[in-house]
């Protein structure tokens, strides 16, 4: 697992930097409302579904994983990580697996 640089937002703009998608999956740091996760598949036929890990219950009961899908072919994906009470480990972090890695580019924005 490789823990990612969240990348922040600035008032003059900035270029995307992607990061390949590591096989074990991967961590970063939920900066809170502001932070979106950014995806996407470069493979040339097969969907990748990212999993998002969720710490939190209610009642007692454990709230399922967010997943999410992109289709093939350079498909983008996102998603907002908020609550970050939803998505964060007692540390802040959140924790992020993927089908296959294979041809996934990722960023963490932070706005």
């Amino acid at each position: 697992m490789a823990l990612l640089t969240v990348q922040q937002v600035t008032t003059t703009g900035a270029a995307i930097t992607w990061t390949s998608a590591s096989g074990g999956g991967d961590t970063f740091e939920n900066a809170g409302e502001g932070t979106v996760f950014l995806a996407r598949n470069a493979h040339a036929s097969e969907t990748r579904t990212l999993t998002f890990a969720t710490a939190a219950t209610v009642e007692g009961l454990a709230i399922a994983d967010r997943t999410l899908a992109i289709t093939a072919a350079a498909d983008y994906g996102m998603i907002k990580l908020t609550p970050a009470t939803l998505f964060n480990d007692g540390d802040g972090i959140v924790t992020v697996t993927y089908s296959s890695a294979s041809d996934v580019s990722v960023a963490v924005i932070a706005a």
